[in-house]
């Protein structure tokens, strides 16, 4: 069945925040305990699952929802700063214009989501913002079910490990794209339905 729906994620997929994510959590480092990540280590950091990446760190995994809640609201002031991947608003707006709907559902919050809208105008169909840290496939599949989507006709499109799990459970195609927070062979060994390295690849894969 061709896919009618397309579902993106934020961060990572359509806008570039990681450098402004990385110095909010090194912000947070000495309230919550953790030691701060070092320019060098970044990169290797990308390359591991999120469970390695807290136990290097030291982070206390169930103290990570209220980090993640907190960088999310320093994240406020970076976010008008914040531009889309190169060549992401050009392969939406040839989805729509193929007539694709295209939506939106991610973990960051409404205010960060829409700090960055007012600055890069780019047009979806519907916005889910605010999604638990771990409970993707949840929202995702409250939008399936409120806009009476299919999930075998709609793909979630995204850069983590997550994204993948949150879309398999459904049903769903999922896309991984590889200029996100996650390594590309990480994300390659969860066996997503299509891997891209550039988002000009994203219309190619969604309308094949």
């Amino acid at each position: 069945m061709p896919v009618q729906t397309a579902i993106f994620d934020f961060d990572g997929t359509i806008a570039d925040t990681f450098a402004a994510v990385v110095h909010a959590l090194n912000s947070l480092a000495d309230e919550f305990g953790y030691r701060i990540a070092g320019p060098t280590e970044i990169e290797q950091l990308r390359a591991l699952p999120p469970r390695e990446v807290a136990a290097r760190l030291g982070v206390a995994w169930h103290k990570l929802p209220l980090i993640v809640t907190r960088a999310r609201k320093e994240l406020v002031r970076s976010m008008p700063a914040i531009s889309p991947f190169e060549g992401i608003v050009d392969a939406l707006e040839t989805l729509r214009s193929g007539g694709m709907s295209i939506g939106l559902l991610t973990s960051n919050s409404r205010e960060n989501v829409d700090l960055f809208l007012a600055n890069n105008p780019i047009a979806f169909d519907f916005i889910s913002t605010g999604s638990g840290l771990f409970s993707k496939h949840r929202r995702l599949a409250a939008v399936l079910r409120r806009r009476k989507l299919s999930s075998a006709q709609t793909a979630y499109v995204g850069d983590e490990i997550r994204d993948i799990e949150a879309g398999r459970a459904l049903g769903m195609r999922v896309v991984s794209v590889g200029w996100g927070y996650t390594a590309t062979p990480l994300l390659r060994a969860q066996a997503p339905d299509y891997m891209v390295s550039e988002p000009a690849e994203l219309v190619r894969v969604l309308r094949a």
